[in-house]
């Protein structure tokens, strides 16, 4: 297996200590609503800010450890995306050659998404596919949602109780493209570490 730029893939160890690492920088945002518990407990913290930061702090990290920082093919879509006039796609979370497939991840730790918000993440989705099979014929393109919190994209969607148009990828699916195995219970001692982290440094949230 091998990532195209990289001599050496990251072993899941180095993932997790740097993800854990990384965590360490993230903050509650206070937030003011009004209500008689800011009167009982001054000082009221976003738990939805964590995770979202978490979120963005999980992609930095995947693309920091297991991405090759070649954003040729990613500037090329951008460009190629405005102008078919999709206007909306600014960035894609993750896009890299491993043994001359293309992949391409939507980073979701929440894949429970809204009706609005599910349909641009499966347009995203699928304009990937189309630009490479327009572009790039020769190349293997897969395009899916990576639903961090899940080992398995059937797993997710059983969860969820929702039909996607597009792949789902679980973690274990994911980190198996770099030949990494990964059980159930590293994955989920390794956030419970990250939210001790977390709240630690948040004054326990």
């Amino acid at each position: 297996m091998a990532i195209e730029g990289i001599e050496n893939v990251a072993t899941k160890e180095v993932f997790f200590m740097k993800l854990k690492e990384a965590v360490k920088s993230i903050k509650a945002t206070k937030k003011s609503t009004g209500a008689i518990k800011e009167l009982l407990f001054p000082v009221v913290l976003s738990l939805q800010s964590v995770c979202i930061k978490f979120g963005n702090t999980f992609q930095d990290v995947f693309n920091d450890v297991y991405g090759s920082k070649n954003d040729t093919y990613k500037k090329e879509f951008l460009k190629w995306s405005n102008e078919k006039g999709l206007d909306d796609i600014k960035e894609l979370d993750y896009l890299e050659n491993i043994d001359g497939v293309m992949y391409h991840f939507e980073m979701k730790c929440n894949i429970n998404l809204d009706t609005e918000k599910l349909p641009a993440v499966e347009n995203r989705v699928k304009a990937v596919e189309n630009f490479f099979k327009e572009k790039y014929p020769d190349i293997k393109i897969i395009s899916a949602i990576f639903a961090v919190r899940n080992p398995t994209g059937d797993i997710a969607k059983k969860i969820v109780n929702k039909i996607y148009s597009v792949p789902v990828f679980g973690y274990k699916e994911v980190f198996s493209i770099f030949g990494i195995d990964i059980t159930e219970e590293e994955w989920k001692e390794t956030f419970r570490q990250a939210g001790d982290i977390i709240a630690e440094n948040n004054g326990d949230l």
